[in-house]
Order: structure tokens, then C-alpha cells, then sequence
């Protein structure tokens, strides 16, 4: 799944390899995924209801 972003143009890239490997080795949505890695890489603050989401971007 890394390779692909070799051929992915994306703007944020360090947030796509750090949602990617979460993705795969997770039950979580891409999207979660993705807005936990904005959280982790870019300090973005998410604001949600979801749980599971709330408690991943609270570490």
C-alpha cells in the first residue's frame, strides 16, 4: 500500500503514509483515518462524535 504513493499525487503526503498503514492494520474508516493522521502529523484539532475517533486522537 506504500508503493501507491509513489503514483498518488496528493497534497499532504505525510499524512496519507501515516493514515495508510493505520487503515490496513485497523477496523477504522479511511476518512478516520486520514483526520487522525491531520490530528497526529498537522496538530489539527477534530472535532467529532464518534468515540472511537474522539479516543484515537486524544494519545
Amino acid at each position: 500500500m506504500k508503493s501507491l504513493l509513489e503514483y498518488a499525487d496528493t497534497y499532504n503526503p505525510d499524512v496519507m503514509r501515516y493514515a495508510l498503514p493505520m487503515f490496513a492494520e485497523t477496523s477504522l474508516d479511511f476518512v478516520d483515518c486520514e483526520l487522525i493522521a491531520y490530528n497526529h502529523v498537522r496538530n489539527a484539532e477534530i472535532a467529532t462524535f464518534d468515540k472511537a475517533l474522539m479516543n484515537a486522537t486524544a494519545t
